[in-house]
């Protein structure tokens, strides 16, 4: 299978941390929409379905014939079981999406904070080459004087 994010690099081995981070930080932000709108939905079912069992019980309970009264709450009954069971598995996955998002919350920090590292890293790099540039050109400067100095010397008369 494809990978969700493909990983540019920026020098072999080297992945580019701030790239792959929006990238990743944009598909997180719609799995967490995708949750939220399943616990929405959730929650929702949960609500209409509630007022279906007190509807069918009191259907069932308004019947004259007790013979069929009664197969009428076994059926309800049975059919609430599994509802019950449906919901149950439903609410456990949705209640694992909830529980990863706040893993991927965290996992999230951490990349976004690597990236920012891996910025800094280049800052770091930037300064160096300044700082070595800057040392060479002390010396060229020095020596510059240097010779200005012995010219003004060898000009005294």
């Amino acid at each position: 299978p494809k990978p969700l994010i493909q990983m540019p690099f920026t020098s072999p081995g080297k992945i580019n941390l701030p790239e792959v981070a929006n990238e990743w930080e944009n598909r997180w932000k719609d799995v967490l929409s995708r949750s939220q709108e399943l616990q929405k939905n959730l929650n929702d079912i949960d609500q209409k379905s509630q007022q279906y069992w007190g509807k069918l019980e009191d259907i069932t309970n308004r019947m004259n014939d007790s013979a069929l009264r009664e197969k009428q709450k076994e059926k309800n009954r049975k059919f609430q079981e599994k509802w019950n069971e449906t919901y149950k598995r439903a609410k456990q996955h949705v209640n694992l999406t909830i529980e990863l998002n706040s893993k991927a919350q965290d996992f999230h920090s951490i990349m976004m904070l690597n990236a920012m590292r891996q910025e800094v890293e280049v800052s770091i790099d930037q300064l160096n080459s300044i700082a070595d540039e800057a040392s060479s050109l002390s010396k060229q400067i020095e020596e510059a004087a240097q010779q200005g100095q012995e010219i003004i010397e060898k000009s005294k008369l």
